[in-house]
């Protein structure tokens, strides 16, 4: 089983806070990712939850979906999460008129409508 460390930060004011990091770790097992989610606010010592407003994805995902997701793997999954991985000036290449922060708060989003 492959398996990769990330970690992302989003630099944006998300109501009181500046910074959230999530904390990913994509593995491949059986044809499938399995992504594990753990988020931060680097300006405070608990983790976020998620019906907390200074989370970058509220109220855009589920509360199972907070901590992480097995999808298929599959050439749009496998896309969507090499996307997601990319840094913020490459990212920001591919992804229209917004910001990485929101482009990779879309592709967490998408990830999990793939729910496998």
């Amino acid at each position: 089983m492959a398996q990769k460390e990330y970690k992302i930060t989003f630099h944006a004011d998300f109501g009181n806070s500046s910074s959230i990091e999530l904390r990913l770790t994509v593995a491949e097992k059986n044809e499938c990712y399995n992504l594990s989610y753990i988020w931060s606010d680097l300006q405070q010592t608990t983790p976020l939850t998620p019906v907390d407003i200074n989370h970058p994805a509220y109220p855009l995902l589920e509360d199972d979906d907070m901590e992480g997701i097995i999808v298929s793997k599959n050439g749009i999954t496998t896309q969507l999460i090499e996307h997601l991985v990319m840094n913020d000036e490459d990212l920001e290449k591919v992804s229209g008129n917004g910001t990485a922060n929101d482009y990779r708060v879309r592709i967490i989003r998408s990830l999990a409508t793939f729910w496998d």
